[in-house]
């Protein structure tokens, strides 16, 4: 019952208003200045990001251009999703990846994961079958599924409802073979092909940037993919058949305009040749799915899911699409980019700040990646906790209660303008050098994101950006264990002794090129393996499109590889290398830089003592000669330093010419004398971490 003394919010906010003073954008940045203390504004306050995007620490209506789309949720231009209703009208799909080394073993996990929260058949096929290759044809296997014949299918969706659950398959460079097993599986069982629904997409684009070739002319793979798109509308089955996988570029290195660029110059590039083959501009695009990384910035990442389907939708009008037929379907994965192999769990954390910016942003179904799959195969606590992150944001933090979460949000807003000014620019660029094909054959886009990836290297060396973990608060007494090096070689062992026992050599497969979908599907319910497909229908074509291969790589990598390095040595030697920091002083002088020294080295995996509170040069020669240490730190002030350091350096080169010596700080009065005392290296925050350990490292015999 409502109290009469109770007033009408909008009264409630007005009086509220009315008791606080609207500052003005100049008189907060006055005061702001004052609390500086004569440290610049924009030097303190102002960062900016690897795509050239200035953050401010605060933002207002003022900061969003009057241009900057205003539209509600379902509303062109969309970057405020789809549809009005937002989650309320059509949840995402928790679609994991499902990897597994046989069909079998993955219907048991997929059956297991449907009843616990998945709610997509998200099949993740193994190099042979996306290259459409029997196994006897490839040199290595994966953990992902082989599919050689419609055999193979079966047994992975055994006692499975396909009419009711959405597929997610990547078929590599076409995906007219996979289509035609599974249309092939559905009429065995005489399903109705018009219920199966979801991605059973192909990217000949991403797999040329990726692989560096095509198998095939893209005219060629065009003409597959349409098939399988005509086969799928003509049976009003909702199968998309062409997708753009961004995350590629993503885990290349590119920026946000990069990924969100190249994947309107991709996009663009398939609505034309669905147009060139039949498909109307309706039809066309909704053959289409997005596959976009979700990286660690947050409101950067919520930001490019909205600039995007923003973008996307002025293309799509632009190729005479009705609104009626823009929405943009965006599969999210998390990032590989920035994961890690030491302190994984740590990897929790970052996936579920990526699965929280993806739903923020509106995917239409998220893939959040095991926090252990690069140490080994995940197991089920690993995936469990994958697939629980999905559901605690959905069951829990009630995130899909919300429409728009980030609209209103000026700070986001401002991204979204500055990312779809900077990102509608790149991709016009791109359109203009010849498109998307021509900017990969001529290496001009690699370059530039093989640029991109070297600045955040850079950033991360110098502690400009960070990983917790691994270039911060590492833990140096950790190890880890790598994947067993003849797993790989009895999985394929086995796949081809499997393909020996059921392969019919001499099968000749009959393709009918009005028809190839049909064709496809009788030879697969006659036994015929993928490869005897392919060849079968393949025309003979040299032009097979080349391009210099994007190099896939982590963040953290070269940190990894200094730690791989400490650790093989401790195990060569029996014990790890020493490391003793010698500190100078009272405790106020030394234990701050005693502790960035410490910190510094650790990320390296190198296990430091202290040597507290040294009285004389001898003492110090005594201790060093005691442990034996690897390498040497002196911490204490700049202005104790020359007390010291020139005598001791020389003393300890003396008699122990193997030691490395280093200082942590950088006294630039003393560097040039230091040095030529036999100061090895200089610590200090603004040091290279990844050259400086290396030097170090070098110097004194650990790799």
């Amino acid at each position: 019952m409502r109290n009469k003394n109770d007033q009408p919010l909008e009264n409630l906010f007005d009086r509220l208003s009315r008791q606080f003073v609207n500052a003005t954008d100049a008189e907060w940045r006055s005061a702001a200045e004052k609390l500086l203390k004569g440290k610049s504004f924009e030097k303190t306050l102002i960062s900016r990001t690897i795509e050239n995007i200035s953050l401010s620490p605060i933002y207002g209506a003022s900061d969003v251009p009057e241009t900057f789309p205003n539209a509600n949720p379902g509303e062109f231009p969309f970057q405020r999703g789809a549809t009005a209703g937002g989650f309320f009208n059509r949840n995402w799909q928790i679609a994991q990846e499902i990897r597994a080394n046989s069909p079998r073993t993955f219907n048991s996990m997929l059956k297991n994961d449907l009843s616990r929260g998945q709610n997509v058949i998200h099949l993740p096929l193994d190099f042979a079958t996306r290259s459409a290759m029997d196994p006897d044809k490839v040199a290595s296997a994966e953990n992902a599924v082989p599919v050689s014949r419609l055999d193979d299918f079966s047994a992975a969706i055994d006692d499975v409802d396909c009419s009711k659950i959405p597929f997610h398959i990547y078929c590599g460079v076409s995906n007219i073979f996979i289509s035609a097993i599974i249309a092939a599986e559905f009429e065995k069982h005489h399903r109705n092909i018009a219920e199966l629904t979801g991605n059973i997409a192909a990217d000949p684009i991403g797999e040329l940037a990726t692989t560096g070739q095509l198998p095939t002319s893209l005219n060629n793979l065009y003409n597959e993919i349409a098939s399988a798109g005509k086969f799928f509308a003509e049976h009003r089955a909702n199968v998309r058949s062409w997708m753009i996988c961004a995350d590629k570029y993503h885990n290349a290195g590119a920026d946000t305009v990069q990924e969100i660029a190249v994947a309107l110059a991709t996009g663009a590039e398939y609505l034309r040749a669905m147009l060139e083959r039949g498909f109307s501009a309706d039809a066309a695009i909704r053959q289409i799915t997005f596959q976009i990384a979700i990286g660690g910035q947050f409101f950067m990442e919520v930001a490019k899911l909205r600039t995007l389907r923003m973008l996307w939708g002025n293309i799509a009008r632009a190729f005479g699409v009705s609104e009626t037929a823009m929405e943009m379907n965006i599969h999210a994965v998390t990032s590989q980019w920035n994961k890690t192999r030491y302190d994984a769990h740590v990897n929790m954390l970052r996936a579920t700040t990526e699965a929280m910016a993806a739903i923020f942003g509106g995917c239409n179904s998220l893939q959040v990646a095991p926090y252990d799959e690069l140490l080994r195969e995940p197991d089920d606590f690993s995936r469990r906790i994958a697939r629980n992150i999905q559901l605690i944001l959905r069951d829990e933090s009630h995130l899909d209660a919300v429409i728009d979460p980030a609209g209103g949000a000026w700070y986001i807003e401002k991204l979204s303008d500055e990312l779809a000014t900077a990102a509608w620019q790149k991709f016009r660029q791109i359109e203009k050098s010849g498109g998307i094909i021509e900017v990969l054959e001529t290496s001009s886009l690699q370059q530039e994101i093989e640029k991109t990836a070297t600045e955040r290297a850079n950033r991360l060396a110098t502690g400009k950006d960070r990983l917790v973990g691994t270039t911060r608060y590492a833990n140096a007494k950790e190890t880890v264990e790598f994947f067993e090096a003849d797993t790989n070689r009895s999985i394929l062992e086995h796949r081809k002794a499997t393909l020996d026992k059921n392969h019919n050599v001499g099968m000749q497969v009959q393709i009918d090129q009005s028809r190839p979908i049909e064709s496809l599907m009788r030879a697969a319910q006659n036994g015929a393996t993928i490869g005897q497909m392919r060849e079968a229908i393949r025309e003979s074509d040299d032009a097979f499109p080349r391009a210099k291969p994007l190099q896939i790589h982590r963040a953290a990598e070269a940190f990894e590889f200094l730690r791989l390095a400490v650790e093989r040595y401790s195990g060569k030697q029996e014990y790890p290398p020493k490391v003793l920091l010698l500190n100078f002083g009272e405790l106020s002088e030394y234990k701050p830089r005693a502790d960035f020294a410490r910190g510094f080295l650790e990320v390296a995996g190198l296990q430091v003592t202290d040597f507290a509170a040294v009285t004389s040069v001898e003492n110090s020669i005594g201790e060093i000669s005691e442990s034996q240490p690897k390498i040497v730190v002196f911490c204490a002030s700049d202005e104790r330093y020359p007390d010291f350091v020139a005598e001791l350096t020389t003393s300890l080169k003396a008699q122990h010419p193997a030691t490395v010596v280093a200082l942590a700080g950088y006294p630039q009065e003393h560097i040039e004398s230091f040095s030529a005392a036999g100061v090895d290296e200089f610590i200090h925050i603004r040091s290279n971490i990844v050259a400086t350990l290396s030097s170090l490292l070098e110097k004194s015999g650990i790799i």
